[in-house]
Protein backbone atom coordinates (compact mmCIF):
# COMPACT_ATOMS: atom_id res chain seq x y z
CA UNK A 1 0.00 0.00 0.00
CA UNK A 2 1.03 3.63 -0.84
CA UNK A 3 1.31 6.18 1.68
CA UNK A 4 -1.21 8.31 -0.55
CA UNK A 5 -3.74 5.52 -0.19
CA UNK A 6 -4.15 5.36 3.54
CA UNK A 7 -6.75 6.94 5.23
CA UNK A 8 -5.43 8.26 8.47
CA UNK A 9 -7.15 9.75 11.15
CA UNK A 10 -6.19 11.23 14.19
CA UNK A 11 -7.85 13.44 16.88
CA UNK A 12 -7.58 16.72 17.85
CA UNK A 13 -6.42 17.18 21.35
CA UNK A 14 -3.75 18.73 23.51
CA UNK A 15 -0.42 17.91 23.02
CA UNK A 16 -1.03 16.85 19.83
CA UNK A 17 1.89 17.23 17.34
CA UNK A 18 -0.26 17.10 14.17
CA UNK A 19 1.61 14.65 12.22
CA UNK A 20 -1.20 13.20 10.37
CA UNK A 21 -2.20 16.17 9.55
CA UNK A 22 0.82 17.18 8.48
CA UNK A 23 1.59 14.10 5.97
CA UNK A 24 -1.94 15.11 4.78
CA UNK A 25 -1.12 18.86 4.01
CA UNK A 26 1.61 17.42 1.89
CA UNK A 27 -1.16 15.05 -0.03
CA UNK A 28 -3.39 18.09 -0.47
CA UNK A 29 -1.52 20.97 -0.75
CA UNK A 30 -0.74 22.90 -4.33
CA UNK A 31 2.83 23.54 -5.14
CA UNK A 32 2.20 27.15 -3.85
CA UNK A 33 1.11 26.01 -0.58
CA UNK A 34 3.80 23.53 0.38
CA UNK A 35 6.87 26.38 -1.16
CA UNK A 36 5.08 28.16 1.78
CA UNK A 37 4.68 25.74 4.61
CA UNK A 38 8.26 25.00 3.76
CA UNK A 39 9.40 28.36 4.22
CA UNK A 40 7.39 29.28 7.30
CA UNK A 41 9.04 26.03 8.62
CA UNK A 42 12.52 27.00 7.89
CA UNK A 43 11.94 30.40 9.54
CA UNK A 44 10.37 28.48 12.69
CA UNK A 45 7.23 30.90 12.19
CA UNK A 46 5.15 28.18 13.43
CA UNK A 47 1.78 29.79 14.10
CA UNK A 48 1.29 31.06 10.27
CA UNK A 49 2.38 27.49 9.39
CA UNK A 50 -0.29 25.89 11.65
CA UNK A 51 -2.65 28.28 10.15
CA UNK A 52 -2.17 27.63 6.48
CA UNK A 53 -2.07 23.58 7.56
CA UNK A 54 -5.56 23.91 8.99
CA UNK A 55 -7.08 26.55 6.09
CA UNK A 56 -5.85 23.34 3.52
CA UNK A 57 -7.47 20.57 5.79
CA UNK A 58 -10.07 22.38 6.89
CA UNK A 59 -9.32 21.37 10.57
CA UNK A 60 -8.98 23.02 14.05
CA UNK A 61 -6.31 21.63 15.92
CA UNK A 62 -5.65 22.72 19.20
CA UNK A 63 -3.69 25.36 20.19
CA UNK A 64 -0.07 24.06 20.19
CA UNK A 65 1.31 26.46 22.41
Amino acid sequence: MKIHELNLNEASYPENLGMVEMFKFYQRANDEQKERMKDLLIKKQFDPAWDLLQKVLGVTLHNLH
